[in-house]
């Protein structure tokens, strides 16, 4: 079970021990050949590198970091596990 971070309580919920869940959109520029990642969750979560998974690992960075700093107050949690999960979108 998690809960979404964008819903309502999502920091009581998160400090409750719940799992929290996080939609970040990864996009490839064709004109710049960079790979882009992007959240409406998380502010001030932009990232681009030339190959996805350099751009994974940076986001594996910047979650956690990013989450910390928009925290009013400190994380009981020292890790936050990130988990991808691909979704397709055929065009």
């Amino acid at each position: 079970m998690s809960y979404p971070l964008r819903y309502p309580l999502s920091w009581v919920v998160a400090r409750l021990g719940v799992t929290i869940s996080i939609d970040i959109n990864f996009i490839y520029d064709d004109d710049a050949k960079v790979f882009i990642a992007v959240s409406d969750d998380i502010k001030g979560l932009v990232l681009e590198t030339e190959n996805y998974s350099d751009l994974k690992k940076e986001v594996e960075e910047a979650v956690p970091a990013l989450l910390k700093l928009s925290c009013n107050k400190p994380l009981q949690k020292k890790a936050t596990d990130v988990i991808f999960k691909d979704h397709l979108v055929a065009v």
